[in-house]
């Protein structure tokens, strides 16, 4: 379940599918840690997100950059890529990941994974967003993604019922004619080694995608799927000094020295945890889709595909 932590404590809501970051285990509940969960192939859709809260509406003179790249029927398209490793490191599998709104008014978006080779296994990771307004569990982004204001770059977004607290840029590049193999890439690079060898070059109208997200207001990404710290704010201050601050309800140590495993730590509950604080305007560990900020429009995404099952043997 996903959670949302009040004053009053945890009300339920319905999980989304993730994948936000690589390499980090699922967890059943927000204080908890060290649990994990696999999960197939997800085909998942909504048009109210998976907390029931509505993203803000878009002028209709302004939603021709997202309804280019995105609307799933007419849109250019925004793929991403993402692999799995088995606990001796093999790889055993790679999927492709599309991120899509159903019309040109749609303000939630859909994520929807596709196995390209191998036998994919998502691993997902409970990620806690904390705002002064509260705090806001999720399992990543993908369908948890509300929409707010766009422009011509990008969008600022919500995730998991929170206000808009983030943006996403997007940078374009043609990649037409150059090497697949210098192209393709995935957050833990099956992508790269299946194609190693492959030197063919991309086709024509190919585009690639940076997606570069910031905080639009003070936030903590507190990685609450993780195993909890043996030490409280206060043992982890007096380690690597800092200043031991709240946002909303929650309190956080920032400002350690350079031997901190962290840069930032949060306290939830009774458990203290990982976390990333940003001011307005500074970079935060999350990704709209696979755990990288790289994507690809339908033309190049399809070449891709293409190739990594010619070469599915060399996974």
């Amino acid at each position: 379940m996903t959670s949302r932590k009040t004053s009053s404590g945890y009300f339920a809501v319905p999980l989304c599918r993730l994948a936000v970051a690589t390499s980090l285990s699922a967890l059943a509940a927000c204080g908890g840690g060290g649990d994990t969960g696999n999960s197939s192939n997800v085909n998942n859709a909504s048009e109210t997100g998976t907390s029931g809260a509505k993203g803000g509406s878009i002028p209709s003179s302004a939603s021709a950059f997202i309804s280019a790249i995105f609307l799933q029927t007419g849109g250019t398209g925004y793929v991403s890529f993402v692999s799995s490793k088995n606990t001796s490191s093999q790889y055993t599998g790679v999927a492709s990941e599309q991120l899509s709104i159903s019309t040109a008014s749609s303000t939630v978006f859909n994520a929807q994974t596709s196995e390209v080779i191998g036998q994919y296994r998502a691993t997902l990771a409970r990620q806690t967003i904390v705002t002064a307004a509260g705090d806001f569990s999720t399992l990543g982004l993908g369908n948890d993604i509300q929409m707010f204001h766009q422009d011509l770059t990008g969008f600022t977004f919500g995730l998991g019922g929170s206000a808009d607290v983030f943006r996403a840029t997007l940078t374009s590049s043609d990649v037409s004619g150059q090497s697949i193999a210098g192209v393709a890439t995935d957050a833990d690079s099956g992508v790269a080694h299946a194609l190693a060898a492959d030197t063919v070059a991309m086709p024509g109208g190919s585009i690639r995608y940076s997606t570069q997200i910031t905080a639009s207001a003070p936030v903590l990404v507190v990685q609450s799927g993780a195993v909890a710290s043996s030490q409280t704010l206060a043992q982890l201050q007096q380690q690597f000094g800092g200043t031991v601050a709240t946002l909303g309800d929650v309190s956080y140590l920032t400002g350690m020295n350079e031997n901190a495993p962290a840069s930032a730590y949060a306290q939830l509950n009774v458990g203290v945890y990982a976390a990333t604080y940003a001011m307005a305007g500074q970079s935060v560990p999350i990704t709209l889709l696979a755990g990288t900020d790289i994507a690809f429009n339908q033309i190049a995404s399809s070449f891709i595909v293409q190739e990594l099952k010619s070469h599915a043997a060399e996974l």
